[in-house]
Formats: structure tokens, C-alpha cells, sequence
């Protein structure tokens, strides 16, 4: 937590790609979900939250399960 998040690619899950910073651009908060198994889980009614290909996430969200990012890119919480 705490940690400022560069924009970087995104592989959803299904594959189609978009970047971190697109899904922050309206000033909103956005929860990552790596955990394929499990359907998402908000982490507050009206926080988007996107599926990740878990496969292809590395760097700094190879070990999570979940990460809230502020809108101005800060990871707020963590699962690992």
C-alpha cells in the first residue's frame, strides 16, 4: 500500500489489453482482481472492478490478489 502505480499495460482477462491509467482518467478509484477463481469482489459499491489474466501480470502484481488504486494511482489496499 502506498506505492505509486506507473500507467502500464493491462492484460484483462478474456485478452483484450488497455492500460491502468484508462481506467483512472474519470477520477475514479479502481479495483484490479487477479483471482481467476473467484467472480469480483468490490471492494465498495460503485468501485469498478476489473479481471486481469493473471498469467500475464507481473512486476509489481505478480503476488496479489487484489489491489485497490487511488485515482491518482496509489495502490490504497491489498490482497496478496
Amino acid at each position: 500500500s502506498g506505492q505509486r502505480l506507473p500507467d502500464m499495460e493491462l492484460v484483462l482477462a478474456g485478452g483484450p489489453r488497455s492500460t491502468l491509467y484508462s481506467f483512472l482518467q474519470n477520477g475514479q478509484w479502481t479495483q484490479l482482481q487477479l483471482a481467476p477463481e473467484k467472480a469480483p469482489q468490490p471492494a465498495r459499491p460503485g468501485i469498478p472492478c476489473v479481471n486481469l489474466a493473471p498469467a500475464t501480470c507481473g512486476g509489481i502484481l505478480a503476488n496479489l490478489t487484489s489491489a485497490l488504486v487511488r485515482p491518482d494511482g496509489h495502490l490504497a489496499h491489498v490482497l496478496p
